[in-house]
């Protein structure tokens, strides 16, 4: 490997949604890049129309990633802020969409255990570090504090 494509893949394997600006009409395969982590590509692609830039839209999901609005009315919009607008909720519910795609759905659900598990025992410490506390100021009323 390379070590132009070892930073190309360091920055972009490691995104849920990935966008591709394709200056020019090279096609983008999403298989050149492989990543567990890439599900949804948005390829963009400028083009003149009358003498002003429009973008040509495409999007490609992994197997598992679920439809995401607002939906996909045409594939050339003009730029304007109502393509922002639509691009960046188009964005967002793409990455909402792969996260419940069943390959990142089941590690989420194991993270969140562990994460949930950890502030537990913290928790625990915490209390117990508290009670003994107490028990040596030998006071029942020691986690109440008057003002002074």
């Amino acid at each position: 490997i390379n070590a132009e494509y070892g930073a190309r893949k360091r920055f972009i394997g490691n995104d849920i949604v990935v966008i591709v600006f394709q200056d020019g009409a090279t096609p983008f395969d999403v298989t050149s890049v492989a990543s567990e982590f890439n599900h949804v590509w948005f390829v963009v692609q400028p083009i003149k129309m009358n003498g002003r830039t429009h973008y040509r839209l495409a999007i490609a999901c992994k197997s598992g990633v679920g439809e995401f609005g607002p939906p996909l009315a045409r594939s050339v919009y003009a730029n304007d802020a109502s393509f922002r607008a639509f691009f960046l909720a188009k964005l967002i519910n793409a990455e909402r969409a792969a996260y419940q795609a069943p390959s990142f759905a089941a590690p989420i659900k194991r993270s969140r255990a562990l994460l949930l598990d950890s502030l537990l025992d913290k928790v625990r410490r915490l209390v117990k570090t508290s009670d003994k506390d107490e028990q040596r100021r030998g006071s029942a009323d020691a986690h109440i504090r008057m003002p002074k």
